[in-house]
């Protein structure tokens, strides 16, 4: 075989792999996702001891931000308004004792409640709100992949009825199998979709010393009323973070 047609030989093996390697990564963005399969994703432990967490939102035109700092399964929140750089409300989880205990800042309350365990913590509202939609929804559908900032998502979507339809869309990025936008569109009088709701989910890793992790002590909040579960703090609202 002359160098010529080794020459055209190797071209056109190297085209053949190349056809191969588009059909595959064709194949790879095309295959569909049941929601089994999404669920597995989001669920797979991550396995993570050291997490700071950002969610910037923006909810019915009103904008709150909330920081999730977590250190050897202790749990510190922070909630506030953009609008405001003074905190709502924080949220301390200890494991040990399996207290969750929430302190309102601006109506200086202080509700404990015991025997909370790990995955039942509210502020943990991503993987919620997928399983809450989950529940309301007459539809599931999957959407494909999407870049958001940069990372490579799963695009997935609820549809539900309320009052009209209302359609949840989640991106889950395929790295740390974490939500990181939670978008909700609701139909109008129109017919038109309008966005009422954006979360976006940022995460950092292993950056949290003990210091960043803060413990709750009474004693920083002088004058304050400690409510009691099931006697005076059942469906007492906190600010800007969730109702208990």
């Amino acid at each position: 075989m002359s160098i010529k047609q080794k020459l055209r030989t190797a071209i056109i093996i190297v085209i053949c792999i190349m056809i191969l390697i588009t059909i595959v990564y064709f194949i790879y963005e095309k295959l569909d996702y049941t929601l089994s399969e999404v669920e597995e994703i989001l669920n797979s432990p991550k396995n993570v001891s050291n997490m700071h967490v950002v969610i910037d939102g923006n909810i019915d035109n009103e904008s709150t931000y909330t920081e999730i700092f977590m250190k050897d399964n202790f749990y510190y929140v922070i909630y506030k308004t953009t609008s405001s750089s003074q905190i709502s409300q924080e949220s301390f989880y200890n494991p040990e004792t399996l207290e969750l205990i929430n302190v309102d800042l601006e109506q200086k309350g202080i509700l404990e409640t015991p025997d909370t365990s790990l995955e039942n913590l509210y502020f943990l509202t991503s993987n919620e709100d997928f399983a809450n939609s989950k529940i309301d929804a007459t539809e599931y559908k999957y959407l494909g992949k999407e870049d958001v900032n940069g990372k490579k998502c799963l695009k997935v979507r609820f549809t539900r009825e309320d009052d009209g339809i209302i359609e949840d869309y989640y991106y889950i990025d395929l790295e740390d199998n974490n939500i990181i936008k939670h978008e909700t569109y609701s139909q109008n009088y129109s017919g038109e979709f309008e966005k009422t709701t954006e979360l976006t989910y940022s995460y950092t890793y292993n950056s949290l010393t003990d210091n960043d992790v803060k413990k709750f002590d009474v004693d920083d909040y002088p004058d304050y009323l400690l409510l009691e579960w099931g006697v005076n703090g059942d469906e007492r609202d906190f600010g800007d973070g969730p109702s208990i």
